[in-house]
């Protein structure tokens, strides 16, 4: 259902996996490769499944006072992760809970390592949202990770100030320039580096979180801001949105100077239906972000805010929290009504590590694989923002792989690599 929110997340030698990729050839057909699985040992996402999960579990349990029942249930959970079968979720008259049953059942019975590692993942966060009766109680709609969120916040400030001024210095000019628009859209990118499922909010290990441009491997943003030009001052903006916090502030600083300046007439939000990934933006967490900007002591904050609640109050920001983006299916395999709306806008961008992993089925697809090959399923012209924070990618070239490994041998891994890719109608 659409809603308006109104108020109220060194060395050249390579690793041996980027090995195999950087030999692999383009592929004969279109068919998705292999799902990147926990059973992969010296991946990532073995790593991630046996260490950050359980350690996740752990904060959330360490930061909140849940009734015994829930601890049970997610003392439970840490039990059962790595060593048996993924079953059944146990959340009766949730919205999702059938289409889960089917689709775990396709599994055979596959363990946590077995199973895709996205879908491992998203069922983990669908647990945790079970234990603790989001959908039905005893905790109904209580975000697990909010006090994160709000650190993550909190412990921002000069970040989010900085961003204030590049957004108030953009919209000096209507519609702002191409290369405040391109700064824009790179402040948005690297603020996908403040992922709490990776950092705690309390900790100092991200360091600055914008990078400089040799830290692209990709750079599509020339092509993009064209075709927004293009469609000025009548476009329609689709955002699917990845995590709260401090990237979502940079998330509305984009979306700010765009309807502000004149660019677009509107965004949809894509946000997720029940909280998941940690610091995944809910519906909640918009109106909140907003709220915090408006109280800011900052003038700069404070007219940001400002202006994007009255696009909130006046329908030119709308936000909807679709299920399937909390669903384990890779995004070729989206609804109908998905496809439908990216069809409705000239734009689609697609935020984080997550929504590009689901863009690509989480697959072994050689990082040399032309973009246009592994999104020609994509409806419409879409926009990934990306830092890399899984061995997933495609578009690369050996040059841009050699020179990110020469000096971060885990760059696939880091968060300290970015993405900017654009699939348009030419591609």
């Amino acid at each position: 259902m659409m809603v308006v929110v109104r108020e109220t997340s060194g060395s050249p030698v390579l690793p041996s996996l980027h090995r195999l990729i950087l030999a692999s050839t383009r592929p004969t057909t279109l068919a998705p490769p292999t799902p990147l699985r926990g059973t992969d040992g010296a991946s990532f996402a073995h790593y991630s499944i046996v260490v950050r999960l359980p350690e996740i579990l752990r904060r959330a349990l360490d930061e909140n006072s849940f009734p015994p029942g829930v601890q049970e249930a997610l003392q439970q959970l840490h039990t059962e992760i790595t060593s048996t079968p993924l079953h059944p979720i146990d959340d009766p008259g949730a919205p999702d809970v059938d289409a889960w049953a089917e689709s775990i059942a396709s599994l055979n019975g596959a363990s946590w390592l077995e199973a895709p590692w996205f879908f491992a993942e998203t069922y983990f966060y669908r647990r945790i949202i079970a234990a603790t009766g989001y959908f039905s109680g005893p905790l109904y709609h209580e975000d697990p990770f909010e006090s994160q969120k709000d650190a993550g916040l909190r412990m921002s400030r000069g970040s989010i100030r900085r961003f204030a001024r590049r957004v108030n210095g953009a919209l000096q000019s209507r519609p702002p320039t191409d290369a405040d628009l391109q700064a824009l859209i790179g402040q948005s990118l690297w603020g996908n580096r403040a992922d709490l499922s990776l950092w705690a909010a309390d900790e100092d290990q991200r360091g600055a979180l914008d990078q400089p441009d040799d830290r692209l491997l990709a750079d599509h943003r020339q092509r993009v801001v064209s075709d927004l030009i293009d469609h000025a001052p009548h476009g329609r903006l689709l955002f699917v949105a990845d995590n709260a916090g401090l990237e979502l502030v940079g998330d509305l600083c984009l979306l700010d100077a765009l309807l502000t300046g004149g660019v677009i007439s509107t965004v949809t939000m894509h946000v997720k239906s029940h909280p998941t990934f940690v610091s995944d933006v809910v519906l909640p967490d918009v109106g909140r972000t907003i709220a915090f900007l408006r109280d800011s002591v900052d003038r700069r904050v404070q007219k940001m805010g400002g202006r994007l609640q009255e696009h909130l109050d006046a329908g030119r920001i709308l936000v909807d929290d679709d299920l399937f983006w909390t669903s384990p299916h890779p995004l070729w395999d989206m609804p109908e009504r998905i496809a439908d709306r990216m069809r409705e806008h000239d734009l689609t961008i697609l935020k984080g590590d997550a929504n590009y992993r689901r863009m690509l089925g989480d697959r072994h697809w050689p990082y040399t694989t032309p973009l246009s090959d592994a999104t020609a399923y994509l409806p419409a012209p879409t926009l990934a923002l990306r830092t890399m924070k899984a061995e997933v990618a495609v578009g690369l070239s050996h040059e841009e792989m050699n020179r990110a490994a020469a000096v971060d041998p885990d760059w696939s891994i880091s968060g300290e690599w970015g993405l900017i890719q654009y699939a348009g109608r030419s591609d």
